[in-house]
Protein backbone atom coordinates (compact mmCIF):
# COMPACT_ATOMS: atom_id res chain seq x y z
CA UNK A 1 0.00 0.00 0.00
CA UNK A 2 2.82 1.98 1.20
CA UNK A 3 4.66 1.27 -2.40
CA UNK A 4 1.24 2.30 -4.18
CA UNK A 5 1.30 5.64 -2.27
CA UNK A 6 4.78 6.55 -3.21
CA UNK A 7 4.38 5.39 -6.28
CA UNK A 8 1.32 7.87 -7.20
CA UNK A 9 2.61 11.21 -5.24
CA UNK A 10 6.15 10.59 -7.09
CA UNK A 11 3.91 10.70 -10.70
CA UNK A 12 1.81 13.54 -9.68
CA UNK A 13 4.60 15.08 -8.55
CA UNK A 14 6.70 14.25 -12.04
CA UNK A 15 3.42 15.32 -14.28
CA UNK A 16 3.39 18.94 -12.40
CA UNK A 17 6.93 19.54 -12.55
CA UNK A 18 7.04 18.32 -16.67
CA UNK A 19 5.98 21.74 -17.39
CA UNK A 20 8.05 23.92 -16.29
CA UNK A 21 11.40 21.90 -17.30
CA UNK A 22 10.30 21.76 -20.40
CA UNK A 23 10.54 25.59 -20.94
CA UNK A 24 13.18 26.28 -18.91
CA UNK A 25 14.79 23.37 -21.13
CA UNK A 26 13.63 25.78 -24.42
CA UNK A 27 15.53 28.88 -22.52
CA UNK A 28 18.75 26.95 -22.00
CA UNK A 29 18.84 25.88 -25.50
CA UNK A 30 18.42 29.25 -26.53
CA UNK A 31 20.27 31.09 -24.12
CA UNK A 32 23.65 28.92 -22.58
CA UNK A 33 26.09 27.45 -24.63
CA UNK A 34 27.82 25.33 -21.86
CA UNK A 35 26.58 22.09 -22.01
CA UNK A 36 27.68 21.54 -18.62
CA UNK A 37 25.83 24.36 -17.22
CA UNK A 38 23.06 23.12 -19.03
CA UNK A 39 23.13 19.65 -17.08
CA UNK A 40 23.88 21.29 -14.03
CA UNK A 41 21.01 23.03 -14.28
CA UNK A 42 18.48 19.76 -14.83
CA UNK A 43 20.39 18.03 -12.47
CA UNK A 44 19.74 21.12 -9.75
CA UNK A 45 15.75 21.26 -10.68
CA UNK A 46 15.09 17.40 -11.09
CA UNK A 47 16.85 16.85 -7.89
CA UNK A 48 15.40 20.21 -6.27
CA UNK A 49 11.48 19.01 -6.78
CA UNK A 50 12.47 15.47 -5.22
CA UNK A 51 13.64 16.82 -2.07
CA UNK A 52 11.38 19.89 -1.88
CA UNK A 53 8.59 18.85 -4.34
CA UNK A 54 7.03 21.88 -5.82
CA UNK A 55 9.40 24.87 -4.94
CA UNK A 56 12.05 24.09 -7.77
CA UNK A 57 9.11 23.88 -10.61
CA UNK A 58 7.49 26.96 -8.51
CA UNK A 59 11.34 28.73 -8.88
CA UNK A 60 11.35 27.98 -12.68
CA UNK A 61 8.06 29.65 -13.08
CA UNK A 62 9.06 33.06 -11.82
CA UNK A 63 12.19 32.87 -13.63
CA UNK A 64 10.45 32.29 -16.68
CA UNK A 65 7.67 34.91 -16.23
CA UNK A 66 10.35 37.27 -15.25
CA UNK A 67 12.47 36.79 -18.17
CA UNK A 68 9.77 37.26 -20.75
CA UNK A 69 8.60 40.12 -18.75
CA UNK A 70 12.36 41.60 -18.99
CA UNK A 71 12.31 41.01 -22.72
CA UNK A 72 9.14 42.59 -23.18
CA UNK A 73 9.99 45.71 -21.52
CA UNK A 74 13.11 45.95 -23.99
CA UNK A 75 11.53 45.51 -26.82
CA UNK A 76 13.19 42.23 -27.54
CA UNK A 77 10.61 40.28 -29.73
CA UNK A 78 13.15 37.22 -30.54
CA UNK A 79 13.04 33.94 -27.72
CA UNK A 80 11.31 31.35 -26.79
CA UNK A 81 9.72 32.99 -23.77
CA UNK A 82 8.10 35.86 -25.64
CA UNK A 83 4.49 34.45 -25.27
CA UNK A 84 4.66 35.22 -21.73
CA UNK A 85 4.45 38.40 -22.16
CA UNK A 86 1.27 41.31 -22.44
CA UNK A 87 -1.24 42.02 -20.01
CA UNK A 88 -2.57 38.67 -18.97
CA UNK A 89 0.85 37.60 -17.40
CA UNK A 90 1.60 41.33 -15.81
CA UNK A 91 1.82 41.06 -12.13
CA UNK A 92 0.08 43.93 -9.82
CA UNK A 93 0.15 43.85 -5.98
CA UNK A 94 -3.32 45.75 -6.13
CA UNK A 95 -4.81 43.66 -8.58
CA UNK A 96 -3.38 40.51 -6.82
CA UNK A 97 -5.06 42.21 -3.47
CA UNK A 98 -8.17 42.66 -5.16
CA UNK A 99 -8.38 38.90 -6.71
CA UNK A 100 -7.45 37.41 -3.43
CA UNK A 101 -10.20 39.45 -1.11
CA UNK A 102 -12.41 38.13 -3.82
CA UNK A 103 -10.77 34.86 -2.99
CA UNK A 104 -12.18 35.16 0.81
CA UNK A 105 -15.88 34.82 -0.58
CA UNK A 106 -14.97 32.35 -3.43
CA UNK A 107 -13.05 30.12 -0.76
CA UNK A 108 -16.72 30.25 1.93
CA UNK A 109 -18.52 29.47 -0.65
CA UNK A 110 -17.12 26.35 -1.83
CA UNK A 111 -16.44 25.15 1.35
CA UNK A 112 -20.35 25.56 1.86
CA UNK A 113 -20.78 23.58 -1.37
CA UNK A 114 -18.57 20.65 -0.64
CA UNK A 115 -19.13 20.61 3.55
CA UNK A 116 -22.81 19.52 1.56
CA UNK A 117 -21.12 16.93 -0.24
CA UNK A 118 -19.46 15.53 2.27
CA UNK A 119 -22.91 15.22 4.37
CA UNK A 120 -24.11 13.31 1.89
CA UNK A 121 -20.71 10.96 1.61
CA UNK A 122 -21.31 10.53 5.54
CA UNK A 123 -25.18 9.58 5.32
CA UNK A 124 -24.46 6.44 2.76
CA UNK A 125 -21.18 5.66 5.04
CA UNK A 126 -18.44 6.20 2.64
CA UNK A 127 -15.01 6.09 4.88
CA UNK A 128 -13.71 10.27 4.59
CA UNK A 129 -9.75 11.07 5.01
CA UNK A 130 -8.06 13.89 5.51
CA UNK A 131 -5.64 14.76 2.61
CA UNK A 132 -2.23 13.62 3.28
CA UNK A 133 -0.30 17.12 3.53
CA UNK A 134 -2.66 17.78 6.39
CA UNK A 135 -1.31 14.96 8.14
CA UNK A 136 1.93 15.29 7.76
CA UNK A 137 2.05 19.31 8.50
CA UNK A 138 0.22 18.17 12.22
CA UNK A 139 2.83 15.81 12.57
CA UNK A 140 6.34 17.73 11.54
CA UNK A 141 8.61 19.52 13.03
CA UNK A 142 8.68 23.42 13.21
CA UNK A 143 10.98 23.50 10.60
CA UNK A 144 9.45 21.24 8.43
CA UNK A 145 5.97 23.14 8.74
CA UNK A 146 7.54 26.45 7.72
CA UNK A 147 8.73 24.66 4.68
CA UNK A 148 5.33 22.93 4.38
CA UNK A 149 3.42 26.54 4.78
CA UNK A 150 5.54 27.53 1.63
CA UNK A 151 4.92 24.89 -0.53
CA UNK A 152 0.94 25.23 0.27
CA UNK A 153 0.77 28.70 0.11
CA UNK A 154 3.24 30.08 -2.26
CA UNK A 155 4.63 27.69 -4.55
CA UNK A 156 1.66 25.26 -5.28
CA UNK A 157 -0.44 28.24 -7.03
CA UNK A 158 2.57 29.30 -8.77
CA UNK A 159 3.25 26.05 -10.47
CA UNK A 160 -0.66 24.39 -10.33
CA UNK A 161 -1.90 27.43 -12.30
CA UNK A 162 0.98 27.72 -14.72
CA UNK A 163 0.46 24.09 -14.84
CA UNK A 164 -3.34 23.54 -15.27
CA UNK A 165 -4.80 26.81 -16.41
CA UNK A 166 -1.72 27.54 -19.15
CA UNK A 167 -0.51 24.50 -20.01
CA UNK A 168 -3.45 21.88 -20.04
CA UNK A 169 -6.21 24.22 -20.39
CA UNK A 170 -5.03 27.22 -22.27
CA UNK A 171 -1.99 25.82 -24.58
CA UNK A 172 -3.31 21.99 -25.00
CA UNK A 173 -6.74 21.33 -24.93
CA UNK A 174 -8.70 24.80 -25.41
CA UNK A 175 -7.56 24.29 -29.29
CA UNK A 176 -9.47 21.29 -29.44
CA UNK A 177 -12.05 21.07 -27.04
CA UNK A 178 -13.46 25.09 -26.49
CA UNK A 179 -13.39 26.73 -23.61
CA UNK A 180 -15.76 24.70 -21.56
CA UNK A 181 -15.12 21.32 -22.08
CA UNK A 182 -11.64 21.76 -21.43
CA UNK A 183 -12.21 23.79 -18.48
CA UNK A 184 -14.15 20.78 -17.16
CA UNK A 185 -11.27 18.25 -17.95
CA UNK A 186 -8.34 20.25 -16.70
CA UNK A 187 -10.62 21.06 -13.24
CA UNK A 188 -11.26 16.99 -12.81
CA UNK A 189 -7.32 16.35 -13.61
CA UNK A 190 -6.79 18.95 -10.84
CA UNK A 191 -9.30 17.77 -8.51
CA UNK A 192 -7.37 13.97 -9.39
CA UNK A 193 -4.19 15.38 -8.39
CA UNK A 194 -5.05 16.13 -5.29
CA UNK A 195 -6.21 12.31 -4.86
CA UNK A 196 -9.14 13.18 -1.62
CA UNK A 197 -12.57 11.92 -1.89
CA UNK A 198 -13.23 14.63 1.08
CA UNK A 199 -11.94 17.60 -1.00
CA UNK A 200 -13.07 16.61 -4.18
CA UNK A 201 -15.72 19.09 -4.88
CA UNK A 202 -13.71 21.71 -3.40
CA UNK A 203 -10.95 21.20 -6.02
CA UNK A 204 -13.06 20.81 -8.99
CA UNK A 205 -14.85 23.98 -8.13
CA UNK A 206 -11.69 26.18 -7.91
CA UNK A 207 -10.62 24.24 -11.00
CA UNK A 208 -13.45 25.89 -12.43
CA UNK A 209 -13.26 29.02 -11.21
CA UNK A 210 -9.92 29.54 -11.74
CA UNK A 211 -9.90 28.98 -15.15
CA UNK A 212 -12.50 32.00 -15.68
CA UNK A 213 -10.32 33.57 -13.97
CA UNK A 214 -7.45 33.17 -16.01
CA UNK A 215 -9.25 34.14 -19.31
CA UNK A 216 -11.38 36.87 -17.65
CA UNK A 217 -8.14 38.45 -15.79
CA UNK A 218 -5.06 36.93 -16.61
CA UNK A 219 -2.91 34.11 -15.29
CA UNK A 220 -1.89 35.80 -11.42
CA UNK A 221 -5.35 36.51 -11.03
CA UNK A 222 -6.22 32.91 -10.85
CA UNK A 223 -3.01 32.40 -8.63
CA UNK A 224 -4.07 34.94 -5.96
CA UNK A 225 -7.43 32.90 -5.82
CA UNK A 226 -5.34 29.54 -5.66
CA UNK A 227 -3.01 31.42 -3.08
CA UNK A 228 -6.03 32.68 -0.71
CA UNK A 229 -8.06 29.09 -0.48
CA UNK A 230 -4.81 27.76 0.43
CA UNK A 231 -3.28 30.23 2.72
CA UNK A 232 -6.86 30.28 4.70
CA UNK A 233 -6.75 26.08 4.75
CA UNK A 234 -3.11 26.76 5.89
CA UNK A 235 -3.65 29.03 8.59
CA UNK A 236 -6.27 27.12 10.14
CA UNK A 237 -3.95 24.28 9.77
CA UNK A 238 -1.12 26.64 12.12
CA UNK A 239 -4.05 27.18 14.64
CA UNK A 240 -5.25 23.50 14.96
CA UNK A 241 -1.51 22.59 15.71
CA UNK A 242 -0.64 25.15 17.81
CA UNK A 243 -3.49 25.27 20.03
CA UNK A 244 -4.02 21.39 19.77
CA UNK A 245 -7.45 21.49 17.98
CA UNK A 246 -8.69 17.90 17.04
CA UNK A 247 -10.18 18.41 13.35
CA UNK A 248 -12.75 15.51 13.70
Amino acid sequence: MNLIKYIGEFLIIAIVALPPFLYLYKYTLDNIDNLFVKIAIYAVYWAGTLLLSNVMPALAVLFILRDSQRRADRGIEEGSMRFFAGDKWRFSWSSFAKAAICGIFIKYAVTVVNYLFILVLQKYGVALKNQEVINEFLKSSVVSSILYFIMIVFCAPIVEEFVFRYWLYDSVLKRWTGRIISAVITSILFMAAHYNLQGSIAFFLIGMINCYLYEKYGYWAAVANHFMFNFTSAAMLVAVKIFGIPLS
